[in-house]
């Protein structure tokens, strides 16, 4: 599977999607460091935060995903920034799509 995506993120006119999962710690997340031999300037790859909501509030994961989710990261900013995907829990699932887009809301307007 690795060899794979080498082989796809090689390719000068590729876009690299660079995943990370907030809710496990910045240092265990490899990716950018395996795409920077690809795109060292990271002008080609698009960072996605996932899973906000699972970091614990106030705390310092928090803050290093908030400013990551910010490009302000210097160590980890892209020049296509960085984008955050909130999903549905499982118990969310069968939600009206209002209430959905409610605590959507609600959950970036007080995590910035």
């Amino acid at each position: 599977m690795e060899r794979l995506a080498e082989q796809y993120i090689s390719q000068k006119c590729s876009i690299i999607l660079a995943v990370m999962c907030a809710n496990n710690d910045m240092t265990n997340q490899d990716m950018l460091d395996r795409v920077a031999k690809h795109d060292p300037t990271r002008e080609r790859t698009l960072g996605i935060l996932n899973k906000p909501n699972l970091v614990e509030v106030n705390s310092d994961k928090e803050s290093a995903y908030v400013q990551l989710a910010k490009n302000e990261n210097t160590t980890k900013k892209l020049k296509l920034g960085w984008h955050v995907l909130l999903n549905r829990s499982q118990a969310e699932s069968n939600s009206p799509n209002e209430e959905r887009d409610r605590k959507k809301t609600s959950f970036f307007r007080h995590s910035a």
